[in-house]
C-alpha cells in the first residue's frame, strides 16, 4: 500500500512562506510611478532607514516651433557615460514605449530631421 502524503500541512506551510514573503515585500518595497510611464518595485527605505522617495528617470520634451518637431530632453542615458548607445532595432522599440508629456507617438528623426538641430 502506499504511504499518502500529508497535502494539509504542506499546503499551510507553503501559505505561510508565501504570506511572510508578501509582508516582506509590502513592508520594504514600493510600487513607483515614473513619469515615463513605468511602474517599477524599488525599496522603500535607504541604508540608514530613513524613508526613500521613487528613483525615476525625469524626462521631459522641447517642441521646435520652426520645424514643429519635439525633442526628448534629456536624451536616454546623457548623464551615462559609459553608455556606448544602442542599436537600431533597440531605439525603434525605445521609441514606441516612450511616454513623454501625454505623447505616446514617438520614432527615430531622419536625417534631414536631425541637420535642423544644429
Amino acid at each position: 500500500m502506499k504511504k499518502k502524503i500529508p497535502w494539509r500541512p504542506v499546503l499551510i506551510l507553503l501559505l505561510i512562506i508565501l504570506l511572510c514573503a508578501g509582508a516582506y515585500i509590502a513592508i520594504n518595497y514600493q510600487l513607483c510611478y515614473c513619469p515615463d510611464g513605468t511602474k517599477t518595485l524599488q525599496k522603500n527605505k535607504d541604508t540608514d532607514g530613513n524613508k526613500k522617495p521613487c528613483d525615476c528617470d525625469y524626462y521631459t520634451s522641447w517642441c521646435d516651433e520652426t520645424t514643429d518637431l519635439c525633442w526628448q530632453s534629456p536624451q536616454r542615458e546623457a548623464y551615462n557615460y559609459d553608455d556606448i548607445g544602442v542599436i537600431s532595432k533597440d531605439a525603434i522599440r525605445y521609441c514606441e514605449d516612450l511616454v513623454i508629456n501625454g505623447y505616446d507617438d514617438w520614432r527615430l528623426p531622419n536625417i534631414d530631421e536631425l541637420r535642423s538641430l544644429v
